[in-house]
């Protein structure tokens, strides 16, 4: 017959079944939040570069009706464009102000394959008269 001593020093040193399959779920769960926190990551930098391109997009648009010799007619005006190898389709709308010499444009700027807008700016152009171009 054994002593219970010996029973008990030898359980000392090992892990039991259950005790191993309880350490396996708990790594499983850890695995499973890195994969998933590395996914969202990888998902969040590609928004961004497609916002930060998108953003550029618009404030070139907005550069060139700014710097136009002529005064830009009001109404809306869209068209495409290719940056970063990607296909961006933008729309401009230029208003009237209350100040007669002063025009509001504002450019929107959608991927090829999302309907959402991307990237919005706004800003005003001066008469050609004000730029000293008459």
């Amino acid at each position: 017959m054994r002593s219970v001593g010996a029973s008990r020093r030898r359980r000392a040193g090992a892990f039991t079944l259950v005790e191993v399959l309880i350490a396996l779920v708990v790594l499983a769960i850890g695995v499973m939040a890195m994969v998933s926190g590395a996914s969202d990551f990888a998902r969040n930098a590609s928004d961004l570069r497609l916002r930060a391109m998108a953003r550029w997009v618009a404030e070139n648009r907005l550069t060139e009706v700014t710097l136009q010799a002529t005064w830009p007619n009001t109404g809306k005006k869209t068209g495409s464009e290719r940056m970063g190898g990607v296909e961006w389709e933008w729309e401009i709308e230029v208003e009237k102000t209350p100040n007669s010499e002063i025009r509001r444009a504002s450019v929107s700027v959608r991927h090829e394959q999302h309907d959402v807008v991307l990237a919005r700016l706004e800003g005003f152009i001066g008469s050609p008269r004000l730029r000293g171009r008459q």
